[in-house]
């Protein structure tokens, strides 16, 4: 009798092994699968609505880089690039943005009687007047407007 409970609990642990294997294989994966949610939560900075942003090394002088007539211009270090993006605002409207953290670079180069930028932010408003270039701390910033 204790030979067959014996052979009963070897075949029951047995037959347990793949699942508890497999279950703490599933406990090993589960920081890896957050370690790479947290990568990608952690991206480039961007934009919406989308605007397509050119690329500068970090040796380049924002302040004085080509921003075209009539739009706002924005440079945000992209960590995982090690490089500048720089968004190039035209149409007036409100855009939301993503990742764009620590200090960074604008250039107002708008024209017309509307063209004072503004960006918004957990710490207030910071308005940017026509014609000016200067540094700004981007880590509050949420949205922006590039004429009002």
């Amino acid at each position: 009798m204790n030979l067959k409970r014996s052979a009963a609990a070897l075949l029951g642990a047995v037959a347990l092994a793949p699942v508890l294997l497999a279950g703490a294989g599933a406990a090993q994966a589960a920081p890896v699968a957050q370690a790479a949610a947290v990568q990608i939560a952690a991206g480039s900075p961007s934009v919406s609505p989308s605007v397509t942003p050119r690329t500068f090394s970090y040796d380049t002088n924002m302040l004085a880089i080509y921003c075209p007539s009539g739009s706002l211009c924005v440079a945000v270090d992209d960590p995982g690039a090690q490089k500048w993006r720089v968004f190039d605002f035209d149409p007036c409207r409100t855009y939301s943005v993503y990742n764009w953290e620590g200090g960074g670079y604008y250039i107002n180069n708008q024209t017309g009687p509307n063209a004072t930028a503004v960006f918004y932010g957990t710490n207030g408003n910071v308005s940017a007047p026509i014609g000016t270039r200067a540094g700004i701390n981007l880590h509050p910033i949420n949205s922006l407007r590039n004429c009002w």
